[in-house]
């Protein structure tokens, strides 16, 4: 196989192999006696492997947007949403895909069994130190983030294995710190401005789908291994004649609000919107060549955006990938 004749694969083959590299699980105590005979290498690695198990300090929300940090460089981008492969199930999967603007196509011979995954990251773009320079304040952060999630029909053989849908989503967020107190408790910590996000599947009409958005999102350490994220926010008017979906707000809302923390040892991810909820689930211990398992379950309109007015309920389980 050529990568010219099949770019999508490519990078699915590219993905597998470059995402543990870029965004290691930690080594368990185990695998750290195993790989480091040096003694202060192995200790660093303890170190490593202990903090990813043990409960958190109270400064989890710090930590994933580097709230107490001065600069990111360019070059280290930091995890945004879980990272993951898998392989999931629909109990009703969209096989005539429609809107109000666009019609349904003959019905698609996809299958209730695919491959999904999610590549996600966040890099800064402005510091706190500069923008303590120019406002007096070191209480902001700019970052640029991206997620892309794919479904790939990997069983469906007669139709050369297609890509049924991808999710484009890059983002420019404005990062502001309340207070300087890391102990978790029921004041916010953080506001998330999201400048702008742009949602779009890249296909052509009539599958094309898309939309423009403005968010603020409040954050919380509620407990010492729990965060809170709630986020609302506004969509841009379109052109109705250009409008790929022009009611989706009746079925994605205008919220969302994500719950993130460790039970034990095992984190998990609750999200929930308008009509909407998914839960993803990692038990740090339980791996399978190396890397945990995730394990995932939606229901709902929009568990894609090209099934944005459609629902089904999905069951997936795969690897997951970095510390998120």
């Amino acid at each position: 196989m050529e990568c010219k004749t099949d770019l999508r694969l490519c990078l699915v083959l590219v993905l597998v192999l470059v995402i543990p590299v870029a965004f290691p699980a930690p080594l368990t105590p185990d695998q750290c006696r195993a790989q480091f005979p040096d003694d202060n290498e192995r200790l660093q690695c303890y170190d490593k492997a202990t903090a990813a198990t043990r409960p958190g300090s109270g400064a989890r929300l710090y930590d994933a947007w580097q709230l107490a940090a001065n600069s990111i460089p360019l070059s280290s981008p930091k995890l945004y949403r879980p990272i993951y492969i898998m392989v999931r199930y629909s109990d009703n999967t969209n096989v005539s895909p429609t809107s109000p603007t666009h019609p349904a196509p003959a019905a698609l011979g996809y299958k209730r069994m695919e491959a999904k995954f999610q590549l996600s990251f966040k890099s800064e773009l402005v510091s706190p130190a500069w923008f303590k320079s120019l406002i007096g304040s070191d209480a902001w952060r700019l970052w640029f983030a991206y997620t892309q999630q794919s479904n790939w029909q990997i069983l469906d053989t007669q139709d050369s294995r297609p890509f049924r849908n991808t999710n484009y989503e890059p983002e420019l967020i404005l990062t502001q710190r309340i207070g300087k107190s890391e102990e978790p408790g029921w004041m916010p910590r953080l506001l998330n401005w999201g400048l702008v996000v742009h949602q779009s599947n890249g296909q052509s009409d009539p599958l094309s789908r898309s939309w423009n958005r403005s968010y603020l999102q409040v954050g919380w350490q509620s407990s010492e291994n729990t965060s809170v994220l709630l986020r609302v926010w506004h969509r841009w008017k379109e052109d109705l004649v250009k409008d790929d979906n022009p009611d989706i707000s009746s079925f994605a809302g205008s919220w969302d609000v994500a719950l993130r923390g460790d039970a034990g040892e095992t984190r998990y991810l609750l999200l929930i919107r308008h009509r909407y909820a998914q839960l993803d689930l990692s038990p740090r211990r339980w791996r399978l060549l190396g890397a945990p398992l995730h394990f995932q379950v939606t229901t709902g309109y929009g568990e894609t955006l090209l099934d944005y007015n459609h629902r089904q309920t999905t069951v997936g389980v795969g690897w997951s990938f970095g510390e998120w």
